[in-house]
């Protein structure tokens, strides 16, 4: 490995692993294409192109490397990997949380360290001022991730309460957010029971819990408008739950659609192989027919010329038939 490189799992554990097509796919691309584009630095640490530069280090192919400017500390460059991994596409809204998240403490110590200083300022910061103000660290992290608060608290839920088999499948969008969370709530002993069976198990899992909520918050008549604001409740986490799904279906697509693209790119490429290797076959041809018109010369001209021998040897028989009689 390049010494002047440094990988910190520090950094590389912020970046969503890929999975194993993923890899095969980066890995072929690297091959044939090289590394187009540089890996990011900060000092002598990799911030981002780790896979890249696994793969370019074990086969030997070139490639650079450009500097982050600006980034001051440690926090700065953790924040500038999330930031940089969230401005991609096709990361699950559970991913693009979990990201967010794993800044949260980073976040914080930037909200407590505004705080500090708007006290030394004087306690109240102007509502006009320059000065920094208190960060509401939740907020930020759902900022960050571009999702609501509430999404992102799921999420955290999710990561502490659930069993493995259903954060992975909220990790990889096959249930929603809110399907998770439902699950969530459910013994851990239950939850892995649900998952063993299936996605269709989590998501009708998922169900049951909404109608025991709803169930649970019923009313008596006499306080109606809770009973209204429970079912609209419901129905705004049915309404979400459904958006989640369309989002992940409309990730699906995009990596589906992407690959479409880099297979009609590799068509192309071997539509021009093949227009490549007909012309070569044109132009073999073509010198073929030449050496034949060539061959089929010298054949003629050889016959030409064992008529000659033919004549000659005609000749000399006939002379000396004349010069045996002329003795006799």
């Amino acid at each position: 490995m390049n010494p002047s490189i440094h990988v910190e799992p520090e950094f590389r554990d912020l970046i969503p692993p890929l999975t194993a097509d993923e890899y095969s796919q980066l890995e072929q691309n690297l091959l044939r294409d090289g590394c187009r584009d540089p890996l990011s630095m900060w000092h002598e640490i990799l911030l981002d192109g780790h896979n890249r530069y696994e793969i370019c280090s074990r086969h030997g192919i070139p490639f650079q490397t450009k500097q982050i400017d600006g980034l001051e500390t440690l926090e700065d460059a953790v924040l500038w990997v999330v930031r940089n991994q969230l401005g991609r596409r096709n990361l699950t809204d559970f991913v693009r949380a979990e990201l967010a998240l794993k800044s949260k403490d980073i976040l914080a110590t930037v909200a407590l360290a505004n705080y500090e200083a708007s006290l030394i300022k004087g306690g109240t910061v102007p509502q006009n001022s320059a000065a920094p103000v208190k960060v509401e660290t939740r907020e930020e992290v759902a900022k960050l991730a571009g999702l609501s608060h509430d999404t992102v608290r799921k999420v955290e839920k999710i990561k502490q309460e659930a069993a493995p088999a259903v954060v992975e499948a909220a990790r990889n969008g096959e249930v929603s957010i809110n399907a998770a969370a439902k699950v969530a709530a459910l013994p851990v002993d239950q939850q892995k029971a649900i998952a063993s069976a299936g996605l269709q198990a989590i998501k009708q899992a998922a169900a049951d819990q909404r109608a025991v909520s709803r169930a649970a918050s019923a009313k008596p008549s006499a306080n109606e408008p809770a009973a209204d604001i429970s079912v609209i409740n419901d129905r705004l986490g049915a309404l979400e739950e459904q958006l989640g799904e369309s989002l992940s279906q409309i990730s699906a697509l995009r990596a589906e659609n992407e690959s479409l693209q880099r297979i009609v790119s590799a068509d192309d490429k071997v539509a021009a192989a093949l227009t490549e290797i007909q012309a070569a076959r044109d132009d073999a041809s073509q010198a073929i027919a030449q050496k034949e018109a060539e061959i089929a010369s010298l054949r003629e001209r050889l016959a030409g010329l064992m008529n000659e021998k033919n004549e000659a040897v005609r000749m000399v028989k006939a002379l000396q038939r004349k010069q045996g009689r002329a003795v006799a």
